[in-house]
């Protein structure tokens, strides 16, 4: 009786699955910017109405240039721009990573500015921010602009506290800029080049996972002794004797005089006796 339900919920969860699985997308713009290589590919653009632009779906993103340059860019989202005049040609792509925490973010930018031989003093100015908990204003942006196309990355702020940053990579084939440039693919110096930013990422986590050498401690020294020993001192009390309570208790000589006039009196009443029988 349950069997059908729990095929249909079946194919409903492997549907899902398949819907969030990130795909993998090949883009080779090795031989020039035409959007023949996107439509060549897997890559199902949704158009946004605005000036000839596209998004892009969520993936990992493999981008080959000339001169066997390779990129590895996992992407949430991202856009495509086609030249407005040659809509047969590609002018720019933009993809954007998931967030990521302060490190894998440090890791990827010293990677980019290490490459392509940049200055990342004022990106650590922008960014210091976010290690006090805190989130940089605007964003952080460098473009390598001795190549056809043109590499940048753009570090912005994500809002969140724990992954406090995302990165924008773009790509430019603007045939505008490079002209005032004077660059082309005939100029191009890098070579054999790979940016593959899951790889950072693992090696970030690695050195974050990487247990903590803990030292063991050394044993505790024996207490010294402090104080040097000493011959005990003999404290002699003197014997006081007390003296015990007689038994007799002493007559009280202040009170003879009583007995005197008892005897008085009494001498007096039998004179008074004797006057009267006679």
């Amino acid at each position: 009786m349950h069997a059908p339900t729990n095929i249909f919920l079946l194919v409903c969860l492997l549907f899902v699955g398949n819907l969030l699985q990130a795909q993998n997308y090949l883009l080779d713009f090795s031989k020039g910017d035409s959007m023949d290589v996107i439509n060549n590919s897997e890559v199902s653009l949704r158009d946004l109405e605005l000036e000839d632009l596209y998004a892009t779906p969520r993936g990992q993103y493999e981008i080959h240039l000339d001169n066997a340059n390779r990129f590895i860019i996992p992407a949430d989202r991202g856009q495509l721009r086609i030249e407005m005049e040659k809509e047969e040609e590609v002018r720019n792509l933009e993809l954007i990573t998931p967030i990521l925490s302060i490190q894998e973010t440090y890791a990827l930018s010293d990677f980019f500015h290490e490459q392509f031989g940049l200055s990342s003093e004022l990106f650590y100015e922008w960014a210091q921010p976010a290690e006090k908990h805190k989130f940089p204003r605007g964003f952080y942006g460098k473009t390598f602009t001795k190549n056809y196309p043109t590499i940048g990355m753009s570090v912005h702020s994500s809002f969140n506290k724990n992954k406090p940053f995302f990165i924008q990579f773009q790509f430019s084939w603007d045939n505008w800029l490079h002209k005032s440039r004077g660059t082309s693919v005939e100029s191009n110096q890098l070579q054999g080049f790979t940016f593959d930013v899951p790889r950072i990422l693992e090696s970030v986590k690695a050195e974050v996972s990487e247990p903590a050498v803990v030292e063991e401690p050394e044993p505790a020294s024996e207490p010294k002794e402090i104080y040097e020993e000493t011959n005990p001192v003999e404290v002699i009390f003197d014997e006081v004797e007390i003296p015990e309570p007689s038994e007799k208790p002493e007559e009280q000589t202040s009170q003879w005089w009583l007995w005197l006039v008892g005897a008085l009196v009494v001498l007096g009443g039998l004179a008074v006796v004797v006057r009267r029988k006679s």
